[in-house]
């Protein structure tokens, strides 16, 4: 098994993933991740895209150099996760108002 494979089954493992529930995220089969993990085949840099994804929905960010290269997860707090989540979630005017109380709390976002 590759350490980018161990990386990867540990993180589905932290998402409290299954096989079968990362298999329907990424559009393949349970075996299929499961050789995968196993390192008998490489996950594109779509797949690893996706997972990245896929993590963040969970308040988990890592980057596709954290999963290749061996980096750490970041490391913002709950409040934080939050924050990025909703900033996610929000249509274009939520998007909006959030950059207005930054700057109304002259936060610089740039």
């Amino acid at each position: 098994m590759t350490k980018t494979a161990k990386r990867i089954r540990k993180l589905r493992q932290e998402l409290g993933l299954t096989l079968h529930e990362m298999g329907e995220r990424l559009g393949m089969s349970y075996t299929t991740i499961s050789r995968k993990e196993h390192g008998e085949s490489d996950f594109t840099a779509s797949e690893l895209a996706t997972l990245v994804e896929v993590a963040a929905e969970h308040g988990i960010f890592v980057s596709l150099d954290d999963l290749v290269l061996g980096g750490s997860k970041s490391s913002l707090s709950e409040d934080e996760r939050l924050l990025v989540a909703a900033y996610r979630q929000a249509d274009e005017t939520g998007k909006l108002m959030i950059r207005r109380v930054c700057a109304a709390a002259g936060v610089k976002l740039d």
